[in-house]
């Protein structure tokens, strides 16, 4: 097996996520809202405390008068928590609350802190994902994405169902022996090295490296003739212009183009990043993208999520879509709300629904 990973040898950042909640109305209290004898209606979102973009929701749904229950993942261990299965109300230190919209985003069980056995950080982790999928499956309440929160189409299957939307998607393999696919993917320009799973590992709860798509020359993954010690994907490098990230919220599209000049487009987002892209737009859906993203969106169930292409002389080239999405980064340096307005008008249409 390799020493080391072609994903480990890019100029990977380790970096911190904070376990601080700056969520507002955790901090601050929640609007009134229903019986105030009985349980709170509102909204409930799974996710980290590093999650900037439900740090702003919280402030907006209580502008608009929506409760919102954050449950982080980071934050999780030795949390009193009661879920009453028959009536659906959870229940913390609080209060009780009555799901009415569910939203899965970065609740992860690599990042429960750890207990210093490894027997019980396995069993603490799993019992907590376990949760956090079942409330899924609660009745009356709407789930954000739907079945793709659980079964959201992994990277193969999103390109297969992209080609058949009539858009074009990079030559790819997935291969745990890189240095094949230099002779099997057409053509003799660069390489991109791929993680199949996230884009980012965390070794140790809440302290993140990034696994960044990694440019190569075919030459260089000849090199690495050794398997990788897990199969990557590998995909042709396509020149753009700009890269496009268009997100998808309860079937209106809202896209943005990014990159400066001369600079690689084709590379993952660090979701937890506070760096701004300095330099993107708000900019329309290029009418040929309109009719296969929202057919795409329909398809696989998207309420919210932002989908990665790149723009070509040739066309666009669909690279992935992201259910669990970040959009602040494009809105400040485009100087817009317009996704978080819409995702927050996405939750409260949800809460106001359900009766």
């Amino acid at each position: 097996m390799a020493a080391q990973p072609l994903l480990f040898g890019a100029p990977g950042r380790a970096r911190r996520a904070s376990s601080q909640s700056l969520d507002f109305q955790g901090r601050l209290g929640r609007p009134p809202a229903g019986d105030p004898h009985g349980p709170v209606p509102g909204v409930v979102v799974l996710t980290r405390a590093a999650d900037r973009e439900v740090d702003e929701l919280s402030l907006r749904l209580a502008v608009r008068g929506v409760p919102m229950l954050r449950l982080d993942s980071d934050r999780a261990a030795g949390l009193d928590l009661t879920w009453d299965v028959l009536d659906g109300i959870v229940e913390t230190t609080e209060g009780r609350f009555e799901p009415r919209a569910v939203w899965l985003r970065y609740f992860s069980g690599a990042s429960v802190p750890s207990h210093g056995s490894g027997g019980l950080d396995d069993y603490v982790r799993q019992q907590w994902v376990a949760w956090s999928r079942m409330l899924l499956a609660m009745e009356r309440c709407h789930v954000v994405n739907s079945t793709a929160t659980c079964a959201a189409p992994d990277r193969v299957a999103q390109l297969a169902g992209a080609r058949r939307a009539g858009i074009r998607v990079p030559a790819t393999m997935v291969t745990s022996r890189p240095s094949t696919a230099a002779d099997r993917i057409p053509g003799d320009g660069d390489l991109v090295v791929k993680s199949l799973g996230l884009h980012f590992v965390e070794p140790v709860p809440g302290q993140l490296r990034t696994l960044s798509p990694r440019r190569m020359s075919r030459a260089h993954v000849r090199a690495a003739k050794v398997a990788e010690p897990a199969p990557v994907m590998v995909q042709e490098y396509v020149p753009c212009t700009s890269r496009l990230r268009v997100y998808a919220v309860g079937g209106e599209l809202i896209a943005f183009a990014s990159g400066a000049p001369g600079a690689d487009a084709q590379f993952g987002n660090d979701p937890f990043s506070d760096a701004e892209d300095r330099h993107v737009v708000q900019v329309p859906v290029p009418d040929g993208l309109r009719r296969p993203l929202e057919s795409l969106a329909r398809r696989w169930q998207l309420d919210v999520a932002a989908f990665d292409l790149l723009e070509t002389p040739d066309g666009p080239v669909f690279l992935e879509v992201d259910t669990a999405c970040d959009w602040l980064r494009h809105e400040r340096g485009a100087g817009v709300s317009s996704v978080t307005d819409a995702v927050a008008g996405l939750l409260e249409h949800n809460f106001r629904a359900i009766r």
